[in-house]
């Protein structure tokens, strides 16, 4: 149901003298206050939670390489509010709640230019956006700068990603000290946590958050965006919550993007998928997996076997002739042809690493031919080695995404690609990205504390593909393609954290035969639903640990990672319905350990109510999965 309303009901105007006006615009349960002020010929805002200050007067505009939109009056002012709920096609809730309060400001600048500045609130954030009209005769510009300014009241810390995200190590830092950052930003005030993200992003530069001069502010930097005019920018967001679990639990991105525009995505489907690359060189009873069609095949045997949807097939499986031509030794379209019998789908990987046909090829063509294979989607890497500028990064990463579209094909875009910003929902076959450091790769491991990290920061953006969920943690380094020192963390660690990082397209990175050596402990990954009905999180500390539950129809599924400390969590099962629940945890073992003793573990039954508290323990780097299912009477 979608309800707008116009009317002057929740934004004030008070004039200070002839030379300013401050305008409140305030969040539906009006904890978040939005103060947009005139003062001379400039517009600026200020920020508040619960009446705590969090950002003071900041700057706002845009310049172009002829035309400045920053100085000018406010002509006008446009308020409404929107309610609707809306069910996304797959996801963290089944359905979703976008409400807000909107003041739309007209203005004039002193050389006669107009633009107006979006603002909406939320109960979970806020968000602007420039809109810009043609300019007389001009009908194009190159924005060149966004002048935004986020100036924190104080030096709060922060948590911010790398240029190469799988540098970033999440360590907390005076916001003072942190120079750069890609989106998101994390801000821990003492009244809320506040992430600084963008949303929507379409026809301009992603933009990247710089502070040179070392003030308690941070500024955005933009490449030039050539763009035809009318146009609006990306929204800049300030998504706030009192936990940061609820950083995480928000919708602000999605609600920021347009409705899907697929016209029938009934194709479009989440599901698990396994996946080849890390298995290379695992040899079992003798067995050797690596790109042969005996080692496609069997991840394809196991994926019918568990009721998976997907396997993907990575680099090298196609010859020096490009990606629509499969090396002599491997039957690409019969291979495709023996999972599809077997109801599951197939994902290829294509890049432009190389010389001749591996570089020079047109994916249209390539679409086509999977397509005709049967084929159901792509796994597109480095994309930004083929770019110049974050502008073209983004269209072309739209342009693949929609021709995907076209295709019916899933795309997921791995090795550094734009942030995610809610596009899922106008683009649902853009199922996921690697914005982050996907596990192994670079043959490099992450430890506990960015595990326990990455959902608090990266995940606020949208689905990760991190490929977590190794369970060969002794025999790892054996392997062609990963880190020779292995990978610190537990069995049921691992587990975990494929359930907290929430994905509609979970890659699983270990061969069949290794969980089947753990079946009873890999069934909690077999059941886990590929969308929710609702996501809470329960408990958690960036960089310390995370408790996030699901629910899915009547039954809860939790999970939960520490970081390197072992630790105790009394978790109330108070979010349970009504009734008795049958619980099944899944443990760490008593004396488990990251480093020293990582597949130690347990599987207890029980049963309890809503009235009941469960007891989470971690081993140091572990984790715990706990599935509650209603008992029917």
């Amino acid at each position: 149901m979608r309800r707008l309303f116009l009317g002057l009901f929740f934004i004030v105007c008070s004039f200070h003298g002839m030379a300013s006006a401050v305008y409140d615009l305030y969040s539906p349960d009006r904890k978040i206050h939005l103060v947009i002020k005139e003062t001379g010929n400039s517009i600026c805002y200020e920020l508040s939670y619960n009446g705590s200050e969090i950002i003071k007067q900041s700057a706002l505009g845009l310049e172009s390489t002829a035309l400045s939109f920053h100085k000018g009056q406010i002509v006008k002012v446009v308020n409404s509010t929107f309610q609707e709920s809306w069910k996304p096609l797959f996801g963290k809730f089944s359905q979703i709640l976008n409400h807000y309060n909107q003041s739309v400001f007209h203005i004039q600048t002193d050389k006669g230019l107009k633009f107006n500045i979006c603002f909406r609130a939320f109960n979970d954030g806020v968000a602007f956006r420039y809109n810009l009209p043609i300019q007389g005769k001009i009908d194009a510009i190159d924005v060149t700068k966004d002048l935004s300014e986020y100036n924190f009241c104080s030096d709060f810390s922060v948590r911010g990603i790398d240029r190469n995200i799988e540098g970033s190590e999440f360590e907390a830092k005076p916001l003072s000290q942190m120079k750069f950052s890609k989106l998101p930003l994390l801000v821990e005030t003492p009244s809320a946590w506040v992430a600084l993200n963008e949303a929507s992003l379409f026809d301009f530069s992603e933009a990247y958050l710089v502070n040179p001069m070392g003030k308690i502010s941070m500024s955005i930097d933009i490449d030039k965006s050539a763009c035809r005019l009318p146009m609006k920018t990306p929204w800049r967001v300030i998504q706030i919550g009192a936990t940061a679990g609820k950083l995480i639990e928000s919708n602000i991105l999605v609600n920021l993007n347009d409705p899907c525009q697929i016209k029938n995505p009934s194709w479009i489907k989440p599901g698990k998928s396994m996946w080849d690359w890390r298995n290379h060189g695992d040899t079992i009873n003798g067995f050797v997996y690596g790109i042969n069609e005996a080692s496609y095949k069997r991840l394809i045997d196991f994926a019918a076997a568990n009721a998976m949807a997907y396997t993907l097939f990575d680099a090298a499986w196609y010859s020096e002739n490009g990606p629509a031509f499969p090396r002599d030794d491997l039957d690409m379209p019969g291979i495709i042809k023996y999972a599809n019998a077997k109801n599951v789908d197939v994902l290829l990987y294509v890049d432009r690493h190389g010389k001749g046909g591996k570089s020079n090829w047109n994916l249209e063509q390539v679409l086509q031919t999977y397509k005709n294979w049967g084929a159901k989607g792509i796994k597109y890497g480095f994309l930004a080695g083929e770019i110049s500028n974050r502008k073209q990064f983004v269209d072309t990463t739209r342009s693949i995404t929609k021709l995907c579209a076209k295709y019916h094909m899933l795309v997921t875009f791995h090795d550094n690609p734009i942030h995610p910003g809610g596009e899922e929902r106008t683009w649902p076959n853009l199922i996921a990205k690697e914005y982050c450091h996907g596990q192994q790769d670079s043959r490099k491991s992450f430890g506990p504390s960015k595990a326990v990290s990455a959902p608090f920061i990266n995940g606020l953006s949208g689905p990760l593909d991190m490929t977590n969920g190794f369970y060969d943690l002794d025999g790892l380094q054996n392997r062609q393609k990963v880190d020779k020192k292995g990978l610190n963390s537990t069995v049921v660690g691992e587990t975990a954290r494929c359930f907290v990082n929430y994905s509609p397209l979970l890659v699983l990175p270990d061969n069949g035969d290794e969980y089947s050596k753990k079946g009873d402990l890999f069934s909690f990954i077999q059941q886990m639903p590929n969308s929710w009905d609702e996501t809470r999180v329960l408990l958690g500390v960036p960089g310390a640990y995370i408790v996030v539950a699901r629910r899915s129809g009547n039954d809860w599924f939790i999970g939960g990672n520490t970081n390197e400390e072992g630790r105790n969590l009394q978790i109330p099962l108070s979010f349970l319905g009504k009734g008795d629940y049958q619980l099944t945890s899944f443990k760490d073992g008593e004396q488990a350990h990251y480093i020293t003793n990582k597949l130690s573990y347990s599987i207890e039954k029980s049963r309890a109510d809503n009235t009941m508290t469960f007891k989470a323990v971690m081993a140091p780097g572990g984790g715990f999965c706990l599935i509650c299912r209603k008992i029917m009477r």
